[in-house]
This record gives C-alpha cells, sequence and structure tokens, in this order.
C-alpha cells in the first residue's frame, strides 16, 4: 500500500479509534454485568417485610434500568456500525482526510460518557435506597 502526503499523526488517530471503540465496548459490557447484578438484586427477596412503597421505589428502579440497558444496546449497535465503517476502508488517504469518522468518533463518545453516567447515577441510587432495606441473617 501507497501512503501519499499523510501524517504519520492522523494515520495514529485512525488507530486511536479503533483503541476508542475498544474501550468503548468493554465499558459497556461491564455495564451490562452490572445490569444484571443490579435487576437480580432488585427482584430477591431480601428485603425488609414492611417496607412502605418499596414495590413502587422497585419498579421505578426496574424501568430506569431497563431504559439505561436500551440505551446501552442501542449505543453498542451504533459503536458496531462505526466499527464497520472504519475497518471497510481500505485506503489510509481516504481515511486521514475524511474529518466524518473523526466527528462521528466524537459525538459516540459523548454519547458513551453520557451513558455510564446515567448507569452510575442509577446505580448509586439504588445502592443507597436498597443499602438499608436489606434484611439482616439471624443470628447463629
Amino acid at each position: 500500500m501507497v501512503i501519499k502526503n499523510i501524517s504519520l499523526s492522523k494515520v495514529k488517530k485512525v488507530g486511536d479509534l479503533h483503541w476508542e471503540v475498544q474501550q468503548w465496548k468493554s465499558l459497556l459490557q461491564f455495564m451490562d454485568d452490572e445490569y444484571i447484578f443490579i435487576e437480580r438484586l432488585l427482584s430477591s427477596s431480601v428485603f425488609k417485610d414492611n417496607t412502605p412503597n418499596l414495590f413502587e421505589r422497585l419498579h421505578d428502579f426496574n424501568t430506569r434500568l431497563q431504559k439505561a440497558n436500551n440505551n446501552n444496546h442501542d449505543l453498542k449497535v451504533q459503536i458496531a456500525r462505526h466499527e464497520n465503517n472504519l475497518g471497510n476502508l481500505s485506503e489510509i488517504d481516504e481515511i486521514a482526510t475524511n474529518s466524518e469518522y473523526f466527528k462521528k468518533n466524537s459525538q459516540i463518545q459523548k454519547e458513551v460518557e453520557e451513558c455510564l453516567n446515567n448507569f452510575k447515577n442509577l446505580k448509586a441510587e439504588v445502592f443507597n435506597y436498597v443499602g438499608g432495606l436489606l434484611k439482616k441473617r439471624p443470628p447463629q
């Protein structure tokens, strides 16, 4: 392959795009694992009986958790398309001169950060709420 008038910084940036995509996929996969844990926690029977509004709060958390999971899934689809577009380009100069991919990368990065921050806030809210409602193990 012949490289014509392309600075190494541009070529490196393409590699950076691929690295960022891999990082996003890893973070969103970890979010999947956390989602499963929180979903199981919220549907378990480890909460103190007679807690006021427990059902309503758990239902609200589950609804918001499902919305976060759907957002995660949508982002994964968008990232896969972006990664395929990056991988389908065969000419380095085509990548280096086309800022569309860098713009798309920035847009996806913002969406990933927002998704992860929203999920982090939801986790904190769930854990703060349910932490005080867990049944204690009877003394042995």
